[in-house]
């Protein structure tokens, strides 16, 4: 009985909840735009850096995603990037590219 009991109780701890992945992508209509990760391989950044993702952040959360992708370009060639950082910055831009074209035409174009 008690062997019963230490195998239900170790079963039970590897039944436990699973830490969570991280923030997920924001979503911008149909397509996955991973600021969160962005920020996250820029935490310990320099201040041009922080500045840069700042930018990029209004620019999102505000629409005006041909400014964050511009700054997204400047972004990529701050001295001193490393080659994942890099690699996280083309690839929000080429999400925001995405973005863009499925975005509906302004009234009056």
């Amino acid at each position: 009985m008690v062997a019963f009991s230490f195998i239900a109780v170790l079963g039970l701890a590897a039944c436990g909840p699973s830490k969570p992945a991280g923030p997920k992508p924001m979503m911008i209509g149909q397509v996955s735009v991973d600021i969160p990760k962005l920020q996250q391989a820029f935490s310990p950044a320099t201040p041009e850096a922080q500045i840069s993702l700042g930018k990029i952040i209004m620019g999102v959360r505000y629409g005006q995603y041909p400014s964050a992708l511009e700054e997204l370009g400047k972004m990529a060639n701050l001295p001193g990037i490393t080659e994942p950082q890099k690699k996280v910055v083309n690839d929000v831009i080429e999400q925001l590219k995405q973005v863009i074209a499925k975005a509906p035409a302004a009234p009056g174009r």
